[in-house]
């Protein structure tokens, strides 16, 4: 997409636009997004206040007061993106099959050692089914209180694939050295 100026792409009764490096959607009917359901709209500062919030209070009982901001502020709204963004990935690639889901915002509480019970970031990914799901590439997306990232790897590829990776780029590393030229964000 062109970064510089505003860009439009029509999707399944809604807009992509994108200003700069960030996009949001535009609803055009008034179901909202795929099935119905509400299209995403942007996070707002109640979504950074109730995140650093968190990072600054993280038990369970400032948690419990604030669970309808954490679903109204946060968790809503990424549902709402990580639906729009897959009904643009299936209606342009469906032969992908590809499935999407938001994390959980509880930790898990055998790997907790010292940290609280709730991460402080929320992600979507969007992947295809299998059952080695750590040896299989996702895309992502990741807000966290004082940033966001998103990208395509692997959680723990297998030495095959990694060895093919490094096959192809030293065969051709024309494509690798062209993003690294790309301008990237620290």
């Amino acid at each position: 997409m062109n970064r510089g100026k505003n860009t439009y792409r029509q999707n399944r009764g809604a807009a992509l636009v994108c200003r700069g490096a960030g996009c949001y959607t535009k609803e055009k009917s008034r179901l909202g997004g795929a099935g119905g359901k509400s299209m995403f709209t942007g996070f707002t500062q109640e979504t950074v206040d109730f995140m650093w919030g968190l990072r600054f209070n993280n038990e369970k009982s400032w948690f419990e007061a604030h669970r309808e901001e954490f679903q109204r502020s946060l968790n809503e709204p990424m549902k709402a993106l990580c639906d729009d963004i897959f009904a643009a990935l299936d209606g342009e690639y469906p032969e992908l099959g590809l499935r999407h889901k938001v994390s959980r915002i509880y930790r898990d509480a055998r790997r907790l050692h010292g940290a609280g019970p709730y991460r402080d970031h929320l992600w979507c990914s969007f992947e295809q089914p299998t059952e080695e799901f750590a040896a299989t590439p996702v895309f992502w997306f990741e807000l966290s209180p004082d940033s966001w990232s998103y990208g395509m790897g692997y959680y723990c590829a297998k030495a095959v694939t990694m060895a093919k990776h490094r096959t192809r780029i030293d065969r051709d590393p024309k494509p690798l050295k062209k993003l690294q030229k790309l301008p990237h964000r620290n």
